[in-house]
């Protein structure tokens, strides 16, 4: 006679780990854990509200993404930052779409010591939101990388690539 709260709060860690463990699995391993009967329903009801909590968290984060804008423009002014979310509902909180942060301190150390020459990479990001990490990096006098600019962008397209090397009030300024 386990609740599921209690599972919840025991292996919350080791599910966001792992969202894909097969149920049956889990079940065995909380059974184990806790020295008592674990069903197999238990199991399932247990990742799916773990899974939903995490989720949760992570749309609070995406919703507080101006106010770290802010702090960063405050704290330095001449770091550059664009933000761009989805506006359809005016019901709802906004949704988020894309970012693009060029840190001021970083922006005038590249063109201090830094190479002219830039190279852009991009990673998948494994969130249940998904979308890409772009960034734009240099190399110094030690050849070692120096970050420039990034963007989080919900995938690489050519809409993505353009949203972020526009100049005007569409897109963030992308000039070092």
């Amino acid at each position: 006679m386990i609740r599921t709260s209690y599972l919840i709060d025991k292996f919350m860690d080791q599910i966001k780990l792992n969202p894909n463990w097969a149920t049956d699995s889990l079940a065995q391993t909380m059974s184990a854990s806790v020295k008592a009967k674990v069903s197999i329903q238990q199991a399932y009801r247990t990742k799916r509200a773990a899974l939903k909590l995490l989720e949760s968290s992570i749309r609070e984060q995406y919703a507080r993404i101006r106010d770290y804008g802010h702090e960063l423009k405050r704290v330095d002014p001449n770091t550059t930052i664009d933000i761009k979310c989805d506006f359809d509902n005016p019901d709802q909180l906004p949704v988020f779409k894309r970012m693009y942060i060029c840190l001021g301190a970083l922006k005038m150390g590249f063109r201090a010591g830094c190479r002219t020459v830039i190279g852009l990479d991009g990673c998948h990001l494994k969130s249940p939101y998904g979308g890409q990490l772009l960034t734009a990096v240099g190399l110094d006098a030690n050849n070692t990388t120096w970050v420039v600019a990034y963007a989080m962008v919900e995938m690489e397209c050519k809409d993505s690539w353009v949203w972020v090397s526009k100049p005007t009030g569409e897109g963030p300024e992308h000039k070092a």
